[in-house]
């Protein structure tokens, strides 16, 4: 297995070390050796028409939030979210920098947290072991976690329950990224603390892996694409991910269904791609690239992540729940990260398996709204956006 390390310094020590001139043609993400995108449809052996099937997926997929509300562990902070200020920047970096170490578990099982006056404040979708009975609320606690985690580590396969993204979606939205990337080319962000550049690296534009072909190294273009509001045409990974957006968004209106209504609101004034299904105005991919310990600050209101690819590492690591998270392909956060400081681990690619369709690395995503922009889509009508070009013209559909 092995593979780039890489030592990840802050931006301030290597913000003037990124090379200058265009990358070798070589670099370029490849488009993935595919026909045809995955059928991510969970029922697609049903003889229904397609959009039959795809209703009756979300419908299945807010049965599958709402089971995960009655039996998924629930735990109780000792912060209320508004109050998180009144720990220090250094302490949760200090606390995050203890929970990132190799010999902390990182937790895999379904968990729901709540503040102390009960405000839902994080959701991990992972695994869970099957139960009949619906769980209460419990203080958090290291023995606690620590107890149900080895309950799931010793439980069957025929007793869990995955409450994530299944792989034919996973793959599908991985396959779509990386077609998008192919052609539209991620860049790395010089002053983006949240994703530092190697200062010992000559070209950090680039994530290294193995050939297991030739056993030679290869390297790909890395970085960050923001989309804000919608996915570039030419590549048209919006109609490719359609599904995984809606099943994110049945997710949502089901976990936070006050937010949902603010959100959903919001993106009906606000939305200028029609194929984008919402509630979100913005979609963040972080490309092949290491995520240091950050809160996304101009952002409001929950945000959803998930991560693809094939990689070893990259754990989510949130010190205000003094918890490190498996955080795989399939696993899926909804949390309020314009609030809560997070930082993913360290991780190294696979080795390029000849023949595979998809290049190793991990590809990161969140969905998210910008404070700035709920803030002026507030209380507008629909389509406002397109139709005054975001408030900078006329309506022209008042005469």
């Amino acid at each position: 297995m092995p593979k780039s390390k890489k030592v990840n310094l802050p931006e301030s020590a290597s913000q003037n070390r990124i090379t200058k001139g265009p990358l070798p043609k070589a670099h370029n993400v490849p488009r993935p050796n595919i026909d045809r995108y995955t059928n991510d449809l969970l029922t697609s052996n049903s003889p229904r028409s397609p959009s039959s099937r795809e209703k009756l997926t979300i419908a299945l997929a807010k049965n599958r939030a709402k089971k995960f509300l009655l039996f998924a562990p629930k735990f109780r902070t000792p912060w209320k979210l508004e109050r998180l200020d009144i720990y220090s920047k250094e302490e949760m970096q200090a606390r995050s920098n203890a929970l990132a170490r190799p010999h902390i578990s990182a937790q895999s099982f379904s968990a729901q947290y709540v503040d102390e006056t009960g405000r839902p404040v994080f959701y991990y979708l992972g695994e869970r072991e099957m139960s009949d009975s619906p769980s209460t609320v419990v203080p958090w606690s290291f023995e606690t976690q620590s107890k149900i985690a080895s309950q799931l580590a010793t439980s069957p396969p025929n007793k869990k329950y995955f409450d994530g993204l299944n792989n034919k979606v996973v793959k599908r939205y991985h396959e779509a990224t990386q077609t998008l990337c192919s052609v539209v080319h991620p860049h790395i962000i010089r002053h983006d603390v949240r994703h530092p550049i190697d200062k010992e690296d000559h070209e950090p534009r680039v994530m290294r892996y193995k050939n297991l072909d030739d056993m030679n190294e290869k390297a790909e273009r890395c970085g960050v694409l923001h989309l804000v509001h919608g996915w570039t045409q030419q590549a048209q990974p919006n109609k490719a991910t359609s599904l995984l957006s809606k099943l994110l968004g049945a997710w949502f209106q089901v976990l936070f269904p006050s937010e949902y209504q603010r959100f959903a609101q919001a993106f009906e004034a606000g939305v200028w791609i029609e194929d984008d299904p919402g509630p979100w105005l913005g979609r963040s991919i972080v490309y092949k690239l290491q995520v240091d310990f950050h809160v996304d600050a101009g952002d409001d209101g929950p945000a959803v992540s998930f991560p693809v690819g094939f990689f070893q590492g990259g754990h989510l690591v949130v010190p205000a729940l003094y918890t490190k998270f498996s955080y795989q392909p399939g696993h899926v956060c909804f949390f309020y990260a314009s609030k809560m400081y997070h930082s993913v681990t360290r991780w190294i690619p696979d080795d390029d398996i000849p023949g595979q369709e998809l290049t190793p690395g991990r590809i990161g995503t969140v969905f998210f709204s910008p404070a700035n922009s709920l803030n002026i889509l507030k209380d507008k009508p629909q389509n406002w956006a397109r139709k005054t070009a975001m408030g900078r013209a006329p309506d022209p559909t008042n005469i």
